[in-house]
């Protein structure tokens, strides 16, 4: 486990929390289990915590893997703290980095040296990843600011 790993899983597991049986976290939402895990997911599933934890270390280490090739030297250059806020943020809206995440104005800051433009675009509660269908949420407004925090060290 990378020195990142760590504080990754205790901050997405803090705002994710442990689920054992499939639920719908809002109407027309989809089905969920363990620490927010949604791909193949169905009613009726059920997940231990052990199977969870595993299934949350290998998304983490997977979207790493992800993040390495995206930013390259960018990556490698982030303090522990970064890429674990950074992981949590992409657990809870990109975790594999293709969509949303690769192509925002968060992840072209970042590529582009502009730390104060990912740190707006991530985590403002007004621009950053606070919306669920085009609705603000309070939660994604607390998550965005807990993720800032460790991205700012103040929260290793």
């Amino acid at each position: 486990m990378s020195n990142y790993t760590r504080p990754a899983l205790k901050l997405v597991k803090h705002w994710e929390s442990y689920v054992r049986e499939a639920y719908l976290p809002t109407p027309n939402d989809v089905w969920t289990v363990g620490y927010g895990k949604t791909e193949g997911v169905k009613e009726g599933d059920v997940l231990s915590e052990y199977g969870a934890s595993d299934y949350l270390l290998r998304q983490l280490l997977y979207t790493a893997y992800r993040f390495e090739e995206e930013l390259g030297d960018v990556w490698t250059a982030l303090q522990t703290g970064q890429k674990a806020s950074l992981l949590s943020l992409a657990y809870n809206v990109d975790m594999n980095v293709v969509g949303q995440l690769k192509y925002s104005k968060a992840l072209t800051g970042l590529k582009e040296g502009d730390e104060l433009k990912f740190r707006v675009e991530a985590f403002d509660s007004e621009v950053g990843f606070v919306r669920q269908n085009g609705k603000v949420l309070q939660g994604l407004i607390n998550r965005r600011l807990a993720e800032r925090d460790m991205w700012l060290g103040a929260d290793e």
